[in-house]
C-alpha cells in the first residue's frame, strides 16, 4: 500500500451554491447534481428541506420538473451515479432509473455525521466502484492538539458491510477554525483513492486496500474490437466501446499507456472515456486493458484524424 500526502496551493473553502436555471422555477431546488444520461437530470437538496432528491428532464428548452418530482430517500445526502445507481455519503443507495425512484439499501456503518456535523452532507465523499463491487468512503477526525486523520473505508456492494478501513495521520488541521474539510473523494489510475481537503491537501492512497486482486497473478485482458478506430480531431470528449474477453474486476483501460476512465458493462464489454484532450491533435494512438495483477492487454490501433 502507497500513500503520498501532497500539499497544493493552499485555499480556504467555500460552499458553492447555484439555483437550477431553465424552465424549473421554485425555490432552491438542489445543490448536488448528477446526470442518470444526457436527459436526465437528479438533484438533491442540501441548503432547504435537507431531504429531497428531485428528477428534472433535460431538453433544449432547458429542465422540466421540480416538486413535482421529488423523493425522500433512505441515509440521502451529496451522491453520485455509478451505472444507474445512486450512492449517497451518508450511505444510502437507490435505484433512479424508475419512477418512483427506489431505496435499495444503506451502508449501515457509514456514520451518518462526522464532528463536523452536516458538513459531512457536503462535499462527494463517497466513491462507489460497481466494477470492483466495492464503495468507498472517506472522513476526518481532528484533535486538540491539530492532528487529523482521515479515514478511508471499503464496503461490499452486494451485502452493504464493511470489507476494511484504513486510517491516515498527519495533515494539517485548517487555521482559520481548527477544522479542516472534506472536499472532494475520487478513484485514479488502476488502484487509487484521492482524497482533497481544504488546507490545500490532496491524500493518494494505492494498493490493495482499492484493488484486492492485486495481491493475486491473474491472466491479461483481450481484446477484439472497438466501437470506432477512426477518431475526429477536436471531437471533443468520446466514449469507446471495447470488445473482448477475460475483463476482470479492477480492469483499465490504457490510451497510449495512460489509464483512463473505465466501466465494466458486462463480461464482453468495457467502455473507456476519452476526454478531448486527447483528441487535439492528429495523429495515431494505441489502447489496451490491464487486468490488476496481469500484464496489459494486446494492442488495438487508432487514427486520429
Amino acid at each position: 500500500m502507497e500513500l503520498i500526502i501532497e500539499p497544493v496551493a493552499r485555499r480556504k473553502a467555500t460552499q458553492q451554491t447555484g439555483a437550477l436555471r431553465g424552465s424549473a422555477t421554485g425555490t432552491y431546488t438542489g445543490s448536488s447534481l448528477q446526470f442518470l444520461n444526457a436527459n436526465v437530470l437528479f438533484a438533491y437538496d442540501l441548503d432547504t428541506s435537507g431531504g429531497l432528491f428531485y428528477s428534472y428532464v433535460v431538453s433544449s428548452a432547458g429542465l422540466s420538473g421540480s416538486y413535482n418530482t421529488q423523493y425522500t430517500l433512505n441515509n440521502f445526502s451529496a451522491f453520485k451515479i455509478r451505472n444507474g445507481r445512486a450512492y449517497a455519503n451518508l450511505g444510502g443507495v437507490a435505484d433512479p432509473t424508475v419512477n418512483p425512484v427506489a431505496p435499495l439499501g444503506v451502508f449501515q456503518t457509514v456514520a451518518p455525521t462526522s464532528q463536523f456535523g452536516s458538513d459531512f452532507g457536503y462535499g462527494q465523499l463517497t466513491e462507489p466502484d460497481p466494477s470492483l463491487g466495492c464503495s468507498f468512503f472517506a472522513s476526518l477526525t481532528a484533535s486538540q492538539t491539530g492532528i487529523v486523520g482521515a479515514a478511508l473505508e471499503a464496503f461490499d456492494q452486494a451485502s452493504y458491510t464493511a470489507s476494511g478501513q484504513v486510517t491516515l495521520l498527519a495533515l494539517t488541521a485548517d487555521l482559520s477554525d481548527g477544522v479542516p474539510s472534506p472536499i472532494d473523494f475520487v478513484r485514479w489510475g488502476q488502484d487509487g483513492l484521492a482524497l482533497l481537503t481544504s488546507t490545500g491537501q490532496v491524500v493518494l492512497l494505492r494498493g490493495p486496500f482499492v484493488v484486492p486482486q492485486l495481491l493475486q497473478t491473474n491472466t491479461a485482458a483481450v481484446l477484439t474490437s472497438s466501437s470506432s478506430t477512426a477518431l475526429s480531431r477536436g471531437s471533443g470528449n468520446t466514449i469507446l466501446t471495447l470488445t473482448g474477453s477475460n475483463f476482470l474486476p479492477g480492469v483499465a483501460a490504457l490510451w497510449n499507456g495512460s489509464y483512463r476512465t473505465t466501466t465494466i458493462v458486462d463480461a464482453t464489454h468495457i467502455t473507456v472515456a476519452i476526454p478531448a484532450s486527447d483528441l487535439t491533435n492528429a495523429g495515431s494512438a494505441t489502447i489496451t486493458a490491464a487486468n490488476p495483477g496481469a500484464n496489459a492487454s494486446n494492442i488495438i490501433s487508432l487514427s486520429i484524424n
